[in-house]
Parts: structure tokens; sequence; C-alpha cells
């Protein structure tokens, strides 16, 4: 076990002891790399961020590029994106109103067209459940550029003279949180009960 890896569960089963590690996934395939609703056109000096560059003077030609005699106002859904930059990249369809730390590094679109396919039509509600869209893929790609990957490692050994053997992995797993992130469907169910088991409440400590 590297000194990075943490063990989060352990217990027994089936006379077999078994523990469940996490650890920094240090080779992630980027959530930008997958299938995605929008593209993130974002321009910065010092970072190279999204899935194009693009200048904001040239956003205009960048969407007539993508749909030969397209009308950018008529036939995308563009929104502005922010990137706050403090100890880590935070992004944002909402302005983070730090004029220090702060501001609007590009735009996201999406095509009307692709909106009537995936939502089945273009409408108010329609845009609004991809602008919920949006902010999901953004949220996973800020934990991306942030190092915030992670991996599963479940392993058993037969009994405590002798080394954990691992049995099953999962890596690039998006977020640290067992209760969101979907990592124990990749292992056997008593690791899930385990997880889900209730917690023996804590002792109050006594004051002297």
């Amino acid at each position: 076990m590297s000194s990075s890896d943490e063990i989060i569960l352990s217990g027994t089963h089936n006379g077999q002891d078994w523990r469940l590690k996490r650890a920094h996934d240090e080779d992630p395939v980027s959530p930008r790399e997958g299938e995605n609703l929008w593209t993130l056109a974002f321009a910065h000096r010092r970072y190279t961020l999204g899935d194009v560059q693009v200048a904001p003077d040239d956003f205009q030609d960048h969407l007539r590029s993508v749909k030969a005699d397209s009308d950018p106002e008529k036939d995308f859904y563009v929104l502005p994106v922010y990137m706050f930059d403090h100890s880590g990249l935070a992004f944002s369809i909402n302005d983070f109103n730090d004029r220090f730390d702060s501001g609007q590094i590009g735009r996201a679109y999406v095509s009307v067209q692709s909106l009537i396919e995936n939502y089945g039509g273009d409408t108010a509600e329609t845009r609004a459940r991809a602008q919920a869209a949006l902010a999901s893929e953004l949220d996973e790609y800020q934990s991306f550029v942030n190092g915030e990957i992670y991996g599963y490692i479940y392993e058993t050994r037969a009994n405590p003279k002798v080394d954990f053997e691992q049995k099953e992995a999962i890596w690039n797993i998006v977020d640290d949180d067992l209760n969101t992130n979907g990592a124990l469907d990749y292992f056997p169910a008593h690791v899930a009960e385990a997880f889900n088991a209730p917690k023996a409440p804590s002792r109050p400590r006594l004051r002297r």
C-alpha cells in the first residue's frame, strides 16, 4: 500500500478479512473526452482549458465554423462561464463577483438541434434542463483539473498471517463521496452494506 492510499472501509466476510482503499488517480481521463452535451470554448493567457480555445472576439466566427450557414444568435444556446482561481480552480455559469481572482473565461454552447434531439424541443424547460447538465459537466471538469479524481481498491486476505491481495479496482471516479460517486456499485454487496450500516454514536466528552 502506498503512502497515498487510505483505508476507508474494512470488515470480515465469509471468514476472510477485507478492506476498501481510496487513492488519487494519477492518470485520470478527462471528462471532456467522453460524450458531453456542451462545448466549452475558453480563452486564458496562462491556462489551456476547455474543449476549444477561442478568443472572445472570434466566438461568433467559431460558431459559424461549427455549423455552416448557421445563425449564431438563433442556432445555438450560449451561456457564459466564469472561473475562480485561488488555491485551485472553480467554474460556474454564475459570476463569482471577485474582481481579483475571478472573471469570465469563455462560453459554453450547445446547438438548438442538440437540444431538440436530447430533450424533445427548444423551450424554457429544456433549456433549464440543459443548463443543469452544464452545471454538472463543469463540476466534473473542475474535479478533474484540481486532481480530485480517485480510485478504489478492494482487497482480501484469508487470515491475519498473510498479506492482503487485490481483488477488484475501479479508477477515474469523480469526487470522494461514496454516498454519491457510485464507486460502491463495482464491489461486492457486503462493502456497501458495511458503508450503510448505522454508525455507533460517539461518546460525549466528560468535562473535568
